[in-house]
């Protein structure tokens, strides 16, 4: 088992940063993923942990050993890339015996390792074939056996599930999370897919600009952003603009009003007139019952401008009444014969629980 910790960790390229000043640490065991859209620093950093590039400043460590100095080959990771990266000269067998065979291990122990790492990625019986004769998800298995088969101490895996389509990223990402749950290795991985971190990962970085912005656990990171940036990367969020009006100290409640509603939002201290962005998810969003033109807290009324039914789920776009701002509301579990219809006017209710705000020196409950 391995603790992997970097500490204040720099990788330039010319004069950018593409990782700056990183600090963070993943458990013993712990599938951990650097999450963040193409540039972030995510592939730059996982190849510094790996030796592939030597960092600026900055350290790694393997519980207490300090590997900086150390080369690839010799840290004892097992790296799966992204585009599979087997040997299309080599059978199945033989594309994950390689790394054994170069550390020149017994004929006897090779074939123990690979037969048992066949069955652990689910390819028994194809030992024999040629990647070709494979699917890609097969041949991404074969890429993920000859990582493993090395016993390695780390786990890394660079966005592994691509190049596949959406189903079979689906069964895969099961299958990692499952085989990394057996194995209890602990695991980094990198993706700019939020669904699939979300599913995969024990806990998360998100990464923006060189720089980890937030490390939570999958809840942690959706229900409770802690930037702007956050909250707009994960999932989806509608941003309301206002300016605070009135604050209870007693109830650690603010008033907030956008130009089209009043909105009670729950911060700990604030002062009025002071500017702020709300963020709200679109299921903490309800439309209600009721005449739309009379209002209750935390209500605002607005006009359908377009209806998406999706299944498990319908979603409205809807521009509030006297704005320009339109807003997505989720409805779970809706009733084809009773979805609302693109021009109609509707109530919709603000769930105080589900709002954050983000400006200067307003603390988040």
């Amino acid at each position: 088992m391995v603790l992997v910790r970097i500490e204040n960790l720099t990788k330039k390229f010319g004069k950018m940063a593409a990782v700056d000043e990183v600090s963070l640490q993943i458990r013993d065991g712990e599938f951990f993923t650097l999450l963040g859209p193409s540039g972030c620093g995510k592939t730059t950093l996982l190849r510094c942990i790996a030796g592939f590039w030597k960092q600026d400043t900055g350290h790694v460590w393997f519980n207490d050993e300090l590997i900086d100095d150390i080369p690839a080959h010799k840290r004892g990771t097992g790296m799966v890339f992204q585009n599979y990266a087997v040997f299309p000269h080599l059978n199945v067998y033989d594309n994950i015996a390689y790394g054994l065979k170069a550390r020149k291990v017994a004929k006897a122990e090779i074939r123990e390792r690979v037969m048992r790492a066949l069955d652990l990625v689910r390819l028994s019986g194809l030992n024999r074939r040629m990647p070709s004769q494979l699917s890609g998800g097969q041949q991404q298995r074969i890429a993920l056996a000859r990582a493993l088969v090395i016993e390695p101490r780390v786990l890394l895996m660079d966005e592994p599930l691509s190049n596949l389509d959406a189903k079979l990223r689906v069964e895969m990402r099961s299958d990692i999370r499952k085989l990394q749950n057996e194995l209890k290795i602990t695991t980094i991985y990198v993706t700019h897919d939020q669904e699939e971190a979300l599913t995969i990962s024990d806990r998360l970085a998100v990464m923006n600009a060189g720089k980890v912005e937030q490390i939570d656990n999958p809840v942690g990171i959706y229900g409770n952003p802690k930037s702007r940036y956050v909250a707009s990367f994960i999932g989806q969020t509608n941003f309301i603009e206002g300016n605070i009006r009135s604050f209870d100290k007693s109830t650690s409640t603010a008033v907030v009003d956008t130009g089209y509603a009043q909105i009670q939002v729950p911060i700990a201290q604030s002062d009025a007139e002071r500017h702020v962005v709300l963020a709200v998810r679109p299921e903490k969003l309800k439309i209600v019952e009721g005449t739309w033109q009379v209002l209750g807290p935390n209500e605002l009324s607005g006009k359908i401008e377009s209806v998406s039914f999706l299944g498990s789920v319908a979603e409205y776009q809807i521009k509030p009444t006297g704005s320009t701002t339109l807003l997505l509301v989720r409805v779970h579990e809706p009733r084809p014969d009773a979805l609302r219809k693109m021009g109609d006017n509707v109530r919709v209710h603000v769930e105080r629980e589900g709002l954050l705000v983000y400006a200067k020196d307003v603390k988040v409950n």
